[in-house]
């Protein structure tokens, strides 16, 4: 038996304004975006989960070859 969360996942990957990729076991995250308007993506990366991380956490970059942006001057 699996046990099941009372809770959402939150750690999403945006891919675009309108497109997010969430954990495909995320059904009620996967409804709620939708029903906000969003286009929703879903990958199986449950295990990822498992070893607390998350979708936003395993496809971060950790080295760039443009230069650092500040997207909150203000």
């Amino acid at each position: 038996m699996v046990a099941r969360a009372v809770y959402l996942h939150i750690n999403v990957l945006s891919l675009s304004e309108k497109c997010i990729l969430i954990e495909e076991s995320e059904i009620e995250m996967y409804n709620l975006l939708t029903d906000l308007g969003f286009d929703v993506l879903t990958c199986p990366l449950r295990s990822i989960n498992e070893f607390g991380g998350g979708i936003h956490c395993s496809t971060l970059d950790i080295k760039r070859n443009d230069s650092m942006k500040d997207y909150f001057p203000d």
